[in-house]
């Protein structure tokens, strides 16, 4: 459904004296007026409307030359009500049946809302020119010309007054809100009114979150007032103060990591422009809608790696239509194929979401860490002949028969009594798994590797009480939080019970990054690899800075084409 919404002003009606139609309280000029030709009997009449409302008009309602707007129309109002046949063909509301015209010629537009002051006497300025007389002229005209129009005037309360431009804003955003819901069309005039409320209407109608605004702006062509034809009006979508808005709002939330809200963010603002293009509002050559596409995909591009699906990532990095995307970034070089790093994703995942306060997340995070960090030393180390591969993939059964037997006995021997003769043999957790590592580093028999691996199990012995208790503080009734960490752990260190473990070792919520990092660092020394310099509590974000500034970049020089 479609909708207008207006401010209406002093300039919104005329009244036929004589031949022509003057209106009855103009005395400004206007940067869209398009005046007569100087020599024609139409400029003469213009340059002496003011002189016909008061010798004629004004001596036939038995008014002071000088009566007000307000008096103007209440009188006008009393005489149109009393002999409705002969006023309403001496009565044009010019500027605004334009306006409704073209909504209802192009948008079918069946509802109109148009804000009307009515200020206490008091108000010595404001109150004389009241539009509360000509809302209810306009009712009564607009009705009987257009039959099946329905026509609701919004009154602003007396409290409020007109030129207080926050307490606009605040009753335009309820008003707006409230008229709006169900409507996938909004038309706005913003012609009428104080400067203060075509400000609170503009800026509240761009909040609302409608698919389509467009706003209709009357030409005043005197020689069509003079001959009460209705105002033409153009369409302008103020698309590009809206681009600007919605990329405003994408920059912010992306320092947010939000990467899903900015896709619902531009593909409503995509939305929006498609609408201008089928009202004709727009060209479609002004949009540029394959950055938009790159810039979505960009966003995805994140959204999949935080859900640890690269394939999907790397897929998508690789159409055809996104070889922009591919040389202007290096997220080609960061998701695609053998360049994707797991364990450095979840790393840095565990760094946003504790940045976010996002606690519940970063502990399941936290464990899948420290869970690949010994995949990837054990395949690193051992590769993957240790494994069962063909019964068993992607599962970790030791296959016996491809273990030296020095190997195994250092196995056997860390692992203890958990170690029976069923093979393949299942390293069942995450501390069967550092004992195969414990046993490969100690059979290997290399010192930096060794080194290394001493400062990573150090972290995880202060890890394995954040990883136990995990599931307790997720599903807490309390909630999960810093604090509720905090005080967990010094609740668990007082306790004498034998089944809570780690917590004496256990380092502070506060130290769990340094701790990952520690791992991380280290890990890339087994690796015999440069620690990469999306390591570190100040390094950038891995793939996700890459995204965010990279669409940033793009939405920041687009926005200023």
């Amino acid at each position: 459904m479609s909708i207008l919404i207006a401010n209406i002003g002093t300039s919104d009606l005329a009244v036929k004296i004589e031949d022509y139609y003057f209106p009855i309280k103009f005395d400004r000029n206007e940067p869209n007026i398009k005046l007569p030709p100087g020599n024609s009997n139409e400029a003469a009449l213009w340059s002496q409307r003011e002189a016909f409302i008061e010798e004629f008009l004004c001596e036939e309602l038995k008014l002071n030359n000088n009566a007000s707007f307000r008096d103007l129309t209440h009188k006008i109002l009393e005489n149109y009500q009393q002999n409705p046949d002969y006023w309403h063909s001496r009565l044009r509301p010019g500027r605004i049946w334009g306006i409704i015209k073209t909504a209802q010629e192009k948008f079918h537009v069946k509802h109109v809302y148009y804000f009307v002051t009515d200020q206490p006497p008091s108000e010595v300025y404001g109150y004389p020119t009241d539009t509360v007389n000509l809302a209810k002229i306009l009712n009564i005209w607009l009705q009987r010309e257009i039959l099946d129009l329905q026509i609701t005037p919004i009154i602003i309360p007396q409290h409020i007054k007109p030129v207080e431009q926050d307490t606009l804003f605040n009753y335009y955003y309820e008003q707006l809100h409230k008229i709006s819901q169900g409507q996938d069309k909004i038309l706005i005039s913003l012609k009428g009114g104080t400067p203060q409320m075509q400000t609170a209407l503009r800026i509240q109608v761009m909040a609302l979150s409608v698919d389509f605004q467009a706003y209709l702006e009357p030409e005043l062509d005197i020689t069509k007032v003079l001959a009460g034809e209705p105002s033409p009006c153009k369409l302008n979508a103020y698309w590009l103060y809206i681009r600007g808005q919605k990329y405003q709002a994408v920059n912010q939330i992306l320092q947010r990591w939000d990467f899903d809200g900015s896709i619902q963010l531009m593909r409503s603002f995509e939305g929006y422009l498609q609408s201008l293009v089928q009202e004709n509002v727009l060209e479609a050559s002004a949009i540029n809608d394959s950055l938009i596409q790159q810039v979505i995909t960009a966003l995805n591009v994140a959204v999949d790696c935080l859900n640890l699906d690269n394939v999907k990532a790397s897929q998508d990095l690789k159409r055809i239509e996104n070889k922009y995307l591919r040389q202007s970034s290096n997220l080609h070089k960061l998701v695609c194929d053998d360049n994707y790093n797991k364990l450095l994703n979840i790393y840095t995942q565990c760094r946003i979401y504790w940045q976010l306060n996002q606690i519940a997340h970063f502990l399941s995070r936290l464990a899948s860490f420290c869970e690949e960090s010994l995949h990837d030393i054990i395949r690193s180390l051992g590769e993957v002949k240790y494994f069962d591969q063909t019964g068993y993939r992607d599962n970790w059964y030791v296959d016996k028969k491809q273990v030296e037997p020095q190997l195994w006995q250092f196995f056997e021997k860390a692992e203890g009594r958990k170690c029976n003769n069923e093979l393949p043999y299942l390293l069942q957790g995450r501390f069967s798994k550092r004992n195969f590592i414990d046993a490969l580093i100690k059979f290997r028999s290399n010192l930096i590797e060794k080194t290394a691996w001493q400062k990573i199990t150090e972290s995880l012995d202060r890890l394995d009480y954040w990883i136990d208790k995990r599931n307790q503080i997720i599903h807490s009734s309390q909630g999960v939080s810093l604090e509720s960490m905090e005080k967990i752990l010094e609740k668990d260190r007082k306790c004498k019970n034998y089944k809570i473990k780690y917590a004496n070792q256990a380092c502070l919520p506060t130290e769990i990054l340094t701790e990952i990092t520690n791992i991380s660092q280290q890990t890339a020394r087994i690796f015999n690899k440069t620690v990469s310099h999306y390591v570190g509590l100040n390094s950038p974000y891995y793939i996700y800075s890459d995204v965010r500034d990279w669409v940033i970049t793009q939405l920041t020089q687009h926005g200023l084409q």
